[in-house]
């Protein structure tokens, strides 16, 4: 008895403090929201509104009586289009349609430690401030997206939209089925969530800490033509892996920024590839079109520049030792390669590119495996007995051998000038070397001791 007065005497002093009008027990109603409490949980649940004006404001607590606001019940503001001045921030269940065709103007938090949002809650919704999926500092939550919970939802706040704990938040399939628009998706930790999610569009999206982009992350995996409409994704260093048929649904014209080259070249396994797509790459705010592959690696990854048709010159510096498969292949407008001495392995179709520019190789190649679309290439520089002369001649590739250890009788080479001075005789022995290497040469018909 004692405790059933303390009940009544807390929801009495409420309503004289907060203008909380009492319908039975424990139902009671605090601008416009009714609220019933739960004795077995000793919660409250938001199960509608009384307020009648068409498209009303409606303010929903955390607390009521100095209890948790824990739910919103089924259809709880179905069909009364209001809009959400502020949305509590430790829900454990939103039911079915409870906020069809509303709008949220408060940020919105779901940071209780076990949260289900069941199907439909969100139908049609439209959120004007960030919503949180889970908080991004706690490994100990559960927050359950049943199919269907966002359906055609808009996540229209700036500069964040929509912000998720990928290791909290679990999905059933088409949890976000056709949702219209997310401005800015913020994902952290993993992407698992996404998988077959059905999320259809996202202006930016942000991977911090995502090591892993999984198949099935955009669109639908049962449906090969599905799209997901991506315009700008931005790549921070922990990104390990990019699953099979995991871009092959995005459209839109992409933009990959990235933050570090070193980890995009050598630390990535592609099993798909963003640039594949017509992708455009960005380091820094600029897109990448002369590419000269950073220190931080010896090995540039499998596919790492495939189908990358912006690039236009590539530079493989000394430390670089292989070339892997499919690295650089179709890179249609890249007509300047130079590569330096250390390069020793290029794998199956490692280095092909559409151009009918001369290519010259180091001697420091010792295998190179078959490239392919071998017409492309008019003429192949390379030093005698090398792996680059073996492969010429077992391909049937145009090939001219050269060498840059010419004596003093044949020619002076002024490296630091790069000029070489020689005479006709030896302009012939070293026409080749000029065609690759950049130097100029003035041939006398006498030779002379003069310097360039």
């Amino acid at each position: 008895m004692k405790k059933l007065l303390c009940i009544i005497l807390s929801i009495l002093l409420t309503a004289s403090t907060m203008g909380v009008t009492a319908f039975a027990e424990n139902t009671v109603t605090v601008d416009g929201v009714i609220y019933e409490f739960d004795n077995e949980s000793q919660t409250y649940t938001v199960v509608g509104t009384d307020v009648e004006e068409q498209y009303p404001f409606v303010y929903i607590y955390d607390t009521i009586n100095g209890y948790n606001v824990a739910k919103v019940a089924p259809h709880a503001f179905e069909g009364t289009n209001c809009t959400i001045d502020s949305f509590p921030a430790y829900l454990t269940e939103v039911g079915e349609m409870a906020f069809q065709s509303c709008s949220i103007m408060g940020p919105v938090y779901f940071y209780a430690k076990n949260v289900t949002i069941n199907s439909m809650a969100f139908f049609e919704t439209f959120f004007e401030a960030p919503v949180y999926l889970g908080d991004i500092y706690s490994s100990e939550q559960k927050i359950k997206l049943k199919s269907g919970a966002f359906t055609d939802t808009s996540f229209g706040g700036r500069p964040e939209s929509l912000v998720v704990n990928g290791y909290a938040v679990e999905t059933d399939s088409y949890a976000f089925a056709d949702s219209i628009y997310i401005y800015n998706l913020t994902i952290y930790g993993s992407m698992d969530f996404m998988i077959d999610s059905s999320i259809k569009y996202a202006e930016y999206m942000f991977l911090k800490g995502v090591e892993t982009v999984p198949s099935g992350a955009f669109g639908y995996r049962e449906y090969y033509y599905d799209t997901f409409y991506l315009e700008n994704i931005y790549i921070d260093n922990s990104l390990k892996k990019i699953e099979s048929d995991t871009f092959c649904h995005v459209k839109g014209g992409l933009k990959v920024h990235i933050d570090d080259l070193a980890n995009w070249c050598y630390n990535v396994e592609f099993q798909d590839n963003p640039l594949t797509y017509g992708g455009e790459l960005y380091l820094d705010y600029e897109l990448v079109t002369d590419l000269v592959l950073p220190e931080g690696g010896d090995t540039v990854s499998a596919r790492a520049f495939e189908d990358y048709i912006y690039l236009e010159s590539l530079t493989v510096p000394s430390h670089i030792r292989k070339i892997s498969y499919r690295s650089f292949i179709n890179n249609n407008s890249l007509v300047d390669i130079k590569i330096d001495e250390g390069l020793e392995t290029i794998e199956s179709e490692g280095l092909m590119y559409f151009s009918d520019r001369e290519i010259s190789l180091p001697e420091s190649l010792e295998t190179i495996e078959f490239i392919g679309y071998l017409e492309i290439i008019n003429m192949l520089y390379c030093y005698p007995d090398s792996a680059a002369q073996r492969y010429a001649e077992t391909y049937n590739v145009p090939y001219t051998l050269y060498s840059m250890d010419v004596t003093s009788e044949d020619a002076v080479i002024d490296n630091e000038n790069m000029c070489i001075m020689t005479s006709d005789n030896g302009a012939r022995n070293v026409e080749d070397i000029i065609n690759v290497s950049g130097y100029t040469v003035e041939a006398t018909p006498s030779y002379s001791k003069k310097r360039c």
